[in-house]
């Protein structure tokens, strides 16, 4: 994955302790723990919850994490497909979600194919 130049407003001076942002070199989320200025060179330890560890990264690695990444409509679709997955794995399929239709033999294999 190419990595996004930074704009000038996002100069890794921008970021401080606290911040959330994108680690590349992992792709993780990570919050900014400490800022490092050593002979011109920012660096920053960033705590990356994904694996419960601390690295250090030159402030090129990172990018703002924004919490608009997702769209509404791409939260509801996981949303759903949460739901599909969890009556997977449960015996009791229901034809609509809300509804208590059983559904036909096939379309439970059609439905599990698509997942």
């Amino acid at each position: 994955m190419n990595r996004p130049t930074q704009s000038s407003s996002l100069s890794p001076q921008s970021f401080s302790e606290g911040d959330w942002v994108l680690v590349y070199p992992q792709n993780a989320i990570g919050k900014i723990i400490e800022k490092m200025c050593l002979w011109g060179n920012t660096s920053f330890r960033v705590w990356l919850p994904s694996t419960d560890s601390i690295i250090r990264v030159d402030a090129s690695a990172l990018s703002p994490a924004q919490s608009s990444v997702l769209s509404t409509h791409h939260l509801i679709y996981l949303a759903a497909a949460a739901r599909v997955a969890d009556a997977l794995t449960q015996d009791v399929l229901l034809a609509p979600i809300e509804s208590s239709v059983i559904p036909l033999p096939h379309q439970i294999r059609a439905l599990s194919r698509a997942i």
